[in-house]
């Protein structure tokens, strides 16, 4: 099955780290921008899901495995060999979406799956991260995954954030498929919690301001 390439978003400090899987609870927005209306878990993995096409287990083959490519940091350094290991998706669930609590010609419904990840840039940066990957009707699909401040490794720092102003601060990883691997950014976000909450300006996952950005196979 082709991989349509997905134009990545940006990495949004939405959600509070302890939050693995956003955008799967009702009302939240969801992974491709509208908002959850639903949630329903994946019984059979191998059963056609209506709307999609295919079964959960077709639509998630071949997205895990360990793919190794290159990086490229902010400052320009090369980062060589870059790996991003992406666990088998597990807790599949369908979710449908739409706009102010109702269907919406322009949402998609999508299949969605955690996965645990894991990011090794050598002295650059490594990383074990959580997170989710999607799979949209059209084939459009999403990795995304973040790990804590304090436990990612290496020199990679946040360029446009304080971690020790913020509540949280955390690594993002998103990506979407690339000629059999994987095309992404890693970058750092942040917030204050609570009411009137300060977040870390959005990464541009288009790799302007990411910390770093790489190309896996």
């Amino acid at each position: 099955m082709s991989r349509n390439l997905l134009v990545l978003v940006p990495l949004i400090a939405a959600c509070a780290p302890d939050e693995q899987r956003p955008g799967i609870q009702i009302g939240d927005e969801g992974a491709f921008g509208c908002q959850v209306l639903s949630v329903e878990d994946v019984v059979d993995g191998a059963a056609v899901i209506d709307g999609l096409g295919v079964s959960a287990d077709d639509a998630m083959a071949g997205l895990s495995g360990a793919f190794t490519g290159t990086g490229t940091a902010h400052d320009g350094a090369t980062v060589d060999p870059l790996t991003l290991d992406v666990g088998a998706p597990v807790d599949l669930a369908w979710v449908e979406t739409g706009h102010d609590g109702a269907p919406s010609a322009d949402c998609d419904p999508y299949l969605t799956g955690s996965v645990a990840v894991a990011l090794d840039g050598g002295s650059t940066v490594a990383a074990s991260l959580d997170g989710w990957v999607s799979v949209a009707p059209g084939d459009r699909v999403l990795l995304r995954a973040a790990a804590p401040y304090d436990e990612v490794q290496g020199d990679l720092e946040p360029l446009w954030l304080d971690p020790t102003t913020l509540d949280w601060t955390e690594l993002q990883v998103i990506a979407s498929p690339a000629e059999g691997g994987w095309d992404g950014v890693a970058g750092f976000t942040g917030c204050n919690e609570g009411d009137g909450a300060e977040c870390a300006p959005p990464v541009d996952a288009g790799g302007e301001a990411a910390e770093l950005v790489f190309s896996v196979r």
